[in-house]
């Protein structure tokens, strides 16, 4: 069975790379126009927690989705790669 992209359903072979709390992975969800209840389930099925416990989540989570590049244009991320290949992260600022 080959790779589909999370979006569009189109079949695919590379990903994205995201890194941050629950509150920014929604977020990063949520530029693919996934609507804000369903990128909250979706984080939450990551995470293993509860959906309420989604934004209370404070540690960072890196995890990669796949994705073709004209869903990746769409939300305006940088275009994605191979699994496995080194490629930009999508990654919550932090201070310090």
């Amino acid at each position: 069975m080959n790779p589909t992209c999370f979006t569009c359903g189109e079949p695919t072979n590379t990903v994205l790379y995201f890194s941050g709390n629950g509150q920014w992975l929604v977020a990063c969800l949520m530029a693919f126009d996934i609507h804000p209840d369903q990128a909250t389930v979706m984080v939450s099925k990551l995470l293993e927690c509860d959906p309420d416990a989604v934004f209370d989540y404070a540690d960072h989570e890196d995890f990669s989705l796949f994705c073709c590049g004209g869903c990746a244009a769409k939300a305006k991320f940088r275009p994605p790669v191979p699994p496995g290949t080194p490629g930009h992260v999508i990654a919550q600022k932090t201070s310090g």
